[in-house]
């Protein structure tokens, strides 16, 4: 699986459809060009700074910092010139898509990138033995994976948990909108929810970590991603279900994310 990611795993475990490796990335900051990830992947930075223009999770990391990165999650990452790569390392812990999917029938995760300081006392323990790779027994793995997953669930629940009504209620509208195609803004959402268009712009990027225009359009890209991935439509007509002016509208703005036309995405993804 890290063949998604930009690194060299010196030592990697597998089991029940998750993989655990221990990396040392190999790509300077300057060579990295922004990238898809079409499966979930967890990284744990142990040396160095870690950058991600990820929309949720967007910065500079360092040691103890836990990102996640949910299916279809397009950035640009990197280890900054602040470490030398030889020294830099960091764990990855990758799902495949069917293991995943069951998996997220058990939790909510956010749809978006999202960024944690890892303070559980377990948890670093789990990630420290696999990163001296303590141990390499099926259920050693399974209870690193299950430890991250009930984290982030778990976080994520806390953060949103103190969301007014009104800002989950403007979420959904944008799910909707990135489903349907529809043209909404933060000015028309803001009377739907009861309040100023400043306001909830601000408590958006608040709670969710990203502005409700970066929310929307990586939810309308993680959409067309799967499209794109499983329908039979041309990609003219997954242009205009995901709301695109026209075909040329949505190859534009998918090769400025992504880096690569959907006509390539859709045959790399089917190969």
């Amino acid at each position: 699986m890290h063949h998604q990611l930009l690194g060299k795993a010196s030592h990697s475990v597998r089991a029940q459809g998750a993989e655990i490796s221990v990396m040392t990335p190999t790509v300077p900051a300057h060579e990295v060009e922004s990238h898809v990830h079409v499966d979930a992947h967890w990284v744990y930075v142990v040396r160095g700074v870690y950058d991600t223009t990820a929309i949720g999770a967007c910065g500079a990391l360092g040691h103890g910092s836990l990102i996640f990165n949910p299916p279809g999650t397009a950035h640009r990452d990197c280890f900054s010139s602040e470490c030398s790569l030889p020294e830099a390392r960091f764990v990855s812990i990758e799902f495949d898509a069917t293991v995943w999917t069951d998996w997220c029938d058990q939790a909510a995760l956010p749809t978006h990138a999202i960024a944690f300081e890892v303070h559980e006392r377990t948890l670093n323990a789990r990630l420290a033995s696999a990163f001296a790779a303590a141990s390499d027994s099926t259920i050693s793995v399974e209870d690193t994976c299950f430890d991250v997953f009930d984290f982030t669930a778990s976080r994520y629940r806390e953060d949103i948990r103190h969301a007014p009504t009104w800002l989950t209620r403007a979420r959904a509208i944008l799910d909707d909108a990135a489903y349907s195609g529809e043209r909404v803004s933060v000015a028309s959402i803001a009377p739907k929810c009861g309040v100023h268009s400043v306001h909830l712009a601000r408590a958006f990027r608040r709670f969710y970590r990203a502005s409700p225009g970066d929310y929307l359009r990586q939810r309308r890209l993680q959409n067309a991603l799967q499209l794109l991935k499983r329908s039979p439509h041309s990609i003219a007509s997954i242009a205009a279900e995901m709301g695109y002016t026209d075909q040329a509208h949505f190859t534009r703005r998918f090769s400025i994310s992504m880096g690569i036309t959907p006509q390539s995405y859709r045959k790399l993804s089917r190969s």
